[in-house]
């Protein structure tokens, strides 16, 4: 594929309707929530069959301008996109979203910030799939 090609189709792709944004103004992901909707979805398609879970972030190495970037001093990739994942002990993951900032949207679309702290509002979100947690194990770094 010839890169004038890439760009064409890559400049035709969108999930949302932009038409959309006014009603979605405190989503700041709203272009490509029903992405990261979708693809979780998938990956729960078949279940949570792993006993050993594990709860983490990452980061996707960014230098541009984009208002999700985010800077954290001391790290290998210190600019960058910030998520979180649920995955199973042999990677498989299960839940992923990313890390926006410290807005919460809840259902009324209204942001709300939380008084619980952020590492027990990320690991509530990230095991919201898991239908039985008393099957499961889960192991998190000393950032939850």
């Amino acid at each position: 594929m010839t890169r004038n090609r890439y760009l064409g189709i890559k400049s035709m792709i969108h999930f949302a309707d932009n038409k959309e944004s006014m009603s979605q103004a405190n989503d700041r992901s709203f272009k490509i929530r029903k992405l990261i909707t979708e693809m979780n979805a998938n990956f729960q398609k078949w279940g949570i069959f792993d006993k050993h879970l594990s709860i983490g972030e990452m980061m996707f190495r960014y230098y541009g301008h984009h208002y999700f970037k985010q800077y954290i001093k001391g790290k290998p990739i210190r600019f960058g996109y910030k998520m979180w994942a649920l995955c199973g002990n042999n990677g498989y993951f299960y839940n992923f979203d990313l890390y926006f900032g410290k807005e919460v949207v809840d259902a009324a679309s209204t942001v709300v910030l939380s008084k619980k702290p952020l590492g027990a509002r990320v690991v509530k979100k990230m095991l919201q799939p898991v239908t039985d947690p008393n099957s499961h194990i889960v192991y998190f770094d000393n950032f939850f």
